[in-house]
């Protein structure tokens, strides 16, 4: 019997000993050096096409539209007087989500470059969300989100993440495209 009692105490300390060895940090932490804010905004042009667009397929591309657009900057990191370069295509295959009576959102996917006046810094974004309507209104939105993928320059190999919203005005209303980026990176 006092084998038993014995054993079980050695299982009972072993089990405790084992519970409190410190995990290993680098496995489950990341380094935060570097992380930092972005928030950019701009104020250019787009369009919105037929099709989907270059480089960027569609599941349907019988029922896709491209908006493309070029915005500049105002902003932190550098990017003040630079510009922001957007091509997301909107798959309309299907009107999941309508809003009132004024139309559907889709979702549309695409990329962009974020670049500073030179061109030299420049941030590479993958960017998903939806494209809707605006009530009582001519303008297009997208509400979405980037994810940094790279880059040049002081960013060859960034990371982050974040919010991208932008509205497109209808042609003609002679309102101008605007777009906001708020989120993080990492050089």
């Amino acid at each position: 019997m006092a084998h038993r009692k014995m054993f079980g105490v050695a299982i009972a300390g072993l089990a405790l000993g084992i519970a409190s060895l410190p995990l290993a940090p680098t496995v489950f932490a990341a380094s935060t050096k570097g992380l930092t804010t972005l928030s950019v905004q701009g104020v250019g042009s787009g369009q919105l096409a037929a099709g989907d667009c270059s480089g960027i397929a569609c599941g349907n591309p019988g029922n896709c539209e491209c908006l493309s657009g070029s915005d500049n900057l105002v902003g932190n990191q550098g990017f003040k007087g630079g510009q922001l370069l957007v091509a997301l295509s909107i798959d309309t295959t299907n009107s999941v989500l309508p809003i009132s009576n004024v139309g559907d959102c889709y979702p549309a996917a695409g990329s962009g470059t974020i670049e500073d006046k030179k061109a030299k810094n420049t941030l590479s974004i993958d960017i998903s969300g939806l494209a809707c309507p605006n009530v009582g209104s001519s303008f297009e939105l997208f509400n979405g989100t980037y994810v940094v993928t790279g880059g040049g320059g002081k960013f060859s190999s960034a990371s982050g993440t974040g919010a991208i919203n932008g509205s497109q005005a209808s042609p003609g209303s002679g309102t101008p495209q605007q777009v906001s980026i708020v989120g993080t990176v990492q050089p």
